[in-house]
């Protein structure tokens, strides 16, 4: 069985507790698994805590692939009238 997520899963930053993901698989005697999420997008100053579960019957097998892409790292904005700076990042 060959299994995934329906979209890319993007890690924002947040003041509040980090966020978590828990992934449970378990997988039956002599039966076959390929995990492979589509990637993951954290963006700067971003915390994330994944973690991945996975019992195997005798005989199973697991092929298992998981990656990350960088997210947009920091832009500079500035926000100008008339030649006036009002606000920077």
């Amino acid at each position: 069985m060959v299994m995934t997520t329906p979209s890319a899963n993007r890690v924002y930053r947040s003041l509040g507790e980090e966020p978590r993901q828990s992934v449970t698989l378990s997988v039956a005697t002599v039966a076959v698994i390929e995990w492979f999420p589509e990637v993951t997008i954290p963006f700067a100053g971003s915390r994330f805590v994944p973690t991945m579960a996975m019992p195997l019957g005798k005989g199973a097998t697991a092929l298992i692939g998981d990656s990350l892409a960088s997210g947009r790292v920091r832009i500079a904005v500035l926000v100008r009238l008339n030649g006036f700076v009002l606000c920077g990042e």
